[in-house]
């Protein structure tokens, strides 16, 4: 059982009745059973909520007298095996997100009594199973571990020296705990994501965790196939303690315009946005008016203003929907100068506007979604505007 941060509810797996469980519920006030496609029927698994991957993950377990081997993750809808092999096989283990990956320790690798407890510590970060070299607890099974997000670290507790009946001789009441490896970037957003020059746009950064000290994040800018960059700083500081820092930034009035790459970058992952810089080409969706209960004799049409400072020519754009159809502009809609508002009518186009409501996507030449608009349903003939 985990607590899933992304969704704020609590995720259960398996376990054992009259014989193993393979059945997934969600606790939200309430429990609520889910899917039972998904990892075999087991015991004695650990699972722990992987930020960086936003999903939780299960590892290894056992099912009868087998000891499992497999790492599966859950999204919030399915299950997924994500690997069959790295960690050995093992059940008894804990495991807990530690502020880089998820981190494993301990365990034991077979059902039959007397099995020392194993001392490895493995960590999952997405993709693949690492070990690390031990200097830590004595080797245990079914102990207790979770991860100090206050202090960034990871502490264990207790557990058995030696699989079966928990002799008095077997009992571990000791507690470690060691700092978690230093989280690293895992998203970086801008807001607005498109701009002129001269406008401000915030950044914000956030962490697989919470950082020890203040941590550096390098943070560049580039346009594919040009030489211009942004005039963003070189370094920001997430300070200690906090998992996330935003910063605002200036876009020159020199700048080139086009389509930049920002990327934020820490020892060991990088992570990238888009921001699109084009005085010319700021567009907006301010109105329509949907077919009227498929009524062919009167067009659908789209409003669009440009809000920009230069002229644009409405070759290569296009309307779409989250169905993926496509309404291509062209040139035969002309250029829309600074101000002006064109009405896009279906003409021949494949436009689907029905007046029970939907959304309206408008895509530039380099198919970047520059605004989208949900409509609501509407009286026949109707005109919808959105300023």
């Amino acid at each position: 059982m985990t607590c899933d941060q992304a969704r704020n509810l609590v995720v259960l797996f398996g376990g054992l009745d009259a014989a193993e469980l393979g059945d997934t519920w969600e606790w939200d006030g309430g429990w609520v059973q889910l899917e039972d496609n998904g990892p075999g029927a087991r015991r004695g698994h650990s699972m722990a909520y992987d930020l960086p991957s936003t999903q939780v993950v299960l590892f290894g377990g056992a099912s009868g007298a087998q000891v499992l081997d497999d790492t599966w993750g859950w999204n919030g809808t399915q299950w997924k095996q994500l690997a069959g092999f790295g960690a050995p096989a093992s059940w008894q283990t804990a495991m807990t997100y530690a502020g880089r990956g998820s981190t494993l320790f301990g365990g034991i690798g077979t059902t039959a009594a007397g099995e020392a407890g194993r001392d490895s510590t493995w960590e999952w970060d997405g993709r693949f199973w690492t070990e690390f070299q031990h200097f830590g607890p004595p080797g245990r099974s079914a102990h207790a571990m979770t991860f100090d997000t206050a202090r960034s670290r990871v502490v264990v507790y207790g557990g058995l020296r030696v699989s079966g009946p928990p002799a008095a001789d077997s009992l571990l009441g000791d507690t470690w705990e060691c700092p978690a490896r230093e989280p690293v970037v895992i998203s970086v957003t801008v807001s607005p994501t498109e701009v002129r020059q001269g406008d401000t746009v915030l950044l914000t950064l956030r962490l697989s965790g919470t950082s020890a000290d203040d941590l550096p994040v390098q943070l560049t800018s580039s346009m594919e196939g040009q030489t211009a960059s942004l005039a963003l700083p070189l370094t920001v500081t997430v300070p200690k303690g906090h998992d996330a820092t935003t910063l605002t930034a200036t876009v020159p009035m020199a700048a080139p315009t086009g389509v930049y790459a920002v990327t934020a970058t820490t020892t060991g992952a990088s992570r990238s946005t888009l921001l699109v810089v084009d005085p010319a080409q700021l567009l907006r969706i301010v109105g329509m008016m949907p077919n009227p209960g498929g009524n062919e004799a009167q067009n659908e049409e789209v409003h669009i203003r440009n809000v920009g400072v230069g002229s644009v020519p409405l070759d290569g754009w296009q309307l779409t929907n989250p169905q993926g159809q496509a309404w291509p502009l062209n040139a035969a809609d002309g250029t829309v100068a600074p101000g002006q508002v064109v009405i896009v009518l279906r003409l021949g186009r494949p436009m689907v506007l029905l007046n029970t409501g939907g959304t309206v996507i408008l895509n530039n030449p380099a198919g970047v979604i520059v605004d989208s608009k949900v409509y609501p349903q509407s009286n026949q003939g109707a005109v919808i505007t959105f300023e």
